[in-house]
């Protein structure tokens, strides 16, 4: 599991305070069920780095969240 995935969410206000449910959304999506892995989805984004990319959009922002998951090896939890 070493490929990139990328989500990218809508949050119609400029204001950060106002982008969680957004990004919840996105981090849903990107620790969603994977075959084979048996890792509770939630816990698959644990140690690992997040990449944002925030843009703004219409009254809003758009967010891209991209991960990279990182061996197994290399993960930190904590």
């Amino acid at each position: 599991m070493s490929d990139k995935h990328t989500v990218t969410v809508f949050a119609s206000s400029t204001n950060p305070k106002d982008w969680g449910r957004a990004l919840a959304d996105a981090m849903s999506e990107l620790s969603g069920p994977v075959a084979g892995d048996e890792t509770p989805d939630h816990a698959r984004l644990l140690g690992q780095k997040l990449v944002l990319d925030i843009r703004p959009k219409d009254a809003g922002v758009e967010i891209t969240v991209s991960w990279r998951p990182a061996p197994r090896d290399e993960q930190t939890h904590g």
